[in-house]
This record gives C-alpha cells, sequence and structure tokens, in this order.
C-alpha cells in the first residue's frame, strides 16, 4: 500500500520542530520511472522556499537512475548503482551535524555516496514527502514506508530497512517521524510518538506497495473449544477368584 504522485503539483507536508535539527536519517520505498534531473522523494524545509540551507533526497540525477542527497543548492552526491524503473526501490539517506550528507539505495553499501554537501541546518520547519521545497520537483510515481530519526543510522540498519524490516523496529526512541501512507486511519497518519500528521495536495491510494517483513509475532493455534474428548472406554478384566482346592 503506497501513496501515488502525479508529478504535477502532489505532495504531503508535515510540520515538525525535528526539520531543523541534526542529526538526522531518513528511509522509504518508492516505485518511478524518474530518468531526469527532479523528483524529490523528501526535502526538510518550507514548501516555496528556496534556501542552501536544506536537505533533499531526490531521483534522477543527470538523466541516470540513481538517487541523490543535496544540500538543496550547489552541493549533491548521487548513488554509484540505479534504480530499476517500475519497481519497488529503498531509499536511505542521512545529514550528520558536521555537515555530511550520504544516500544509499536498496542497501548496498558498496556503492553508497557521501560528502561534504554543503551547510546541511535546514531553514525551515517541514518535512516535504513528494516535492522539493522550492515547489517544482515534485515526484511521479508512488512511495511508501516514510520514516525520520534524530540520529545518524548505521550500515546494518539501513540494510535491515532494504531487507523490508518495518521502520519502528529500527530504534524507535529517536524515531520522530513515520509516515507508512498506508491508508489506514488517515492517509498521511504520522505513527511516530510526534503524531505530526501529513496535510495532503492530491496523490491517490495505490496497491500493492514495498513487500515488508512481518512484525506481527507467529501465530499458535489453539484447540477448539467446540472440540470435545470423548470418553474413553475402558474394559476391565473379569475378577480373580480363588476357588479352594479339594484334596481326596
Amino acid at each position: 500500500m503506497a501513496r501515488s504522485y502525479s508529478a504535477t503539483t502532489d505532495q504531503i507536508v508535515a510540520t515538525s520542530p525535528w526539520a531543523g535539527l541534526r542529526p538526522l536519517s531518513v528511509s522509504g520505498w518508492f516505485n518511478t520511472t524518474l530518468t531526469v534531473t527532479g523528483g524529490s522523494l523528501f526535502t526538510t524545509g518550507n514548501p516555496g522556499f528556496v534556501a542552501a540551507s536544506c536537505f533533499d533526497v531526490a531521483v534522477g540525477t543527470s538523466g541516470t537512475r540513481k538517487v541523490a542527497a543535496s544540500d538543496c543548492n550547489f552541493g549533491f552526491t548521487a548513488t554509484v548503482n540505479q534504480y530499476t524503473a517500475s519497481t519497488w526501490s529503498h531509499f536511505g539517506a542521512w545529514s550528520s551535524s558536521n555537515d555530511t550528507g550520504g544516500v544509499v539505495l536498496n542497501g548496498d553499501w558498496a556503492n553508497r555516496a557521501q560528502a561534504a554537501i554543503g551547510a546541511l541546518t535546514p531553514a525551515g520547519t517541514k518535512f516535504i514527502i513528494g516535492n522539493g521545497n522550492s515547489g517544482s520537483n515534485n515526484l511521479g510515481g508512488s512511495l511508501a514506508e516514510l520514516a525520520v530519526w534524530n540520529a545518524k543510522l548505521g550500515q546494518d540498519e539501513f540494510l535491515a530497512l532494504a531487507a523490508g524490516t518495518p521502520a519502528f523496529l529500527i530504534r524507535p526512541k529517536v524515531l520522530v517521524g513515520y509516515w507508512r501512507l498506508d491508508g489506514y486511519g488517515a492517509p498521511a497518519l504520522d505513527r511516530s510518538f510526534m503524531k505530526s500528521n501529513g496535510v495532503l495536495t492530491g496523490t491517490t491510494f495505490v496497491m500493492p506497495g514495498p513487500l515488508l517483513v512481518s512484525a506481527a509475532p507467529p501465530i499458535v493455534p489453539l484447540p477448539d473449544p467446540s472440540f470435545v474428548i470423548p470418553p474413553q472406554v475402558v474394559v476391565q478384566p473379569p475378577p480373580f477368584i480363588l476357588m479352594p482346592q479339594i484334596v481326596t
């Protein structure tokens, strides 16, 4: 289950005080055909406000199917590997307090990208899902399982997320935004402790979404209460009778 974006005006905006803090990590799943510059998956900032101090993760870099992290101005860094069009792919990105940013595609750590990409302290208080803060980098495609942590996640954690582990199982105490975009409760319900529900502009609910590992415990079948064990019939041997012995 996911939300589909039309590449025109569709976006989801959530107000959160965590948008201005570092370190920050973000994770999500996307499905798109884009191969041109643009198509933001996630941005911190304010809609319609361009500044070199935001943090943006986008697909389609210089005509390639790469994922890039940038400071929304001059600096960006892009993955070595590329995603497959019209297939669900996972992205993970981080912005550190020392002005370094990075991005990894499908948990492929060897082909991740990381660089000093500028001042990454955001100028806004918004998490923008499916658009850039300029208002002109709308995604064409689908998004699901967007999550934000007030921490820099490590290799094993991004690998687990790319393998389908639900985000709420990764450092839940610093999970500051979690939009499953599954249509339950509200289309942009924030399932983190912050409850920063997103405001939708457009987007539609679509199925199926990415295949995730179920976090539910295994179901142990219980006996059917309507089944009654019939009483057992025990056949007793005849009683042994001691007969007197007659001696002649």
